[in-house]
């Protein structure tokens, strides 16, 4: 299940031209909101953990039987994600 979880980060993921692999998925609303281009909406600090997460374990447990190969990858990948971005905190007003 893992390993499956891995190859599918692997497909996902875009390496940019900076050299940062991006996922254009989700951004949190709370953080800044919905853009129709995508332009914000990347990179969601739980996806970049969990993806960070995940890979770095398969990467570590040789007893999943993948090859050297696909763990490259998958190193080079974690190794690589695009930054944590922060934004301004922001209060949510009740009425």
């Amino acid at each position: 299940m893992l390993r499956s979880g891995a190859r599918f980060l692997a497909g996902v993921r875009q390496k940019g031209n900076d050299g940062k692999y991006s996922h254009h998925s989700r951004r949190s609303l709370r953080e800044l909101g919905f853009t129709v281009d995508y332009r914000l909406n990347k990179d969601c600090i739980l996806d970049l953990a969990l993806t960070q997460f995940l890979l770095n374990a398969v990467v570590e447990a040789p007893r999943f039987g993948t090859d050297e190969s696909e763990r490259a990858q998958w190193k080079e990948i974690a190794a690589n994600l695009g930054p944590i971005r922060k934004s301004k905190a922001r209060t949510a007003k009740c009425a």
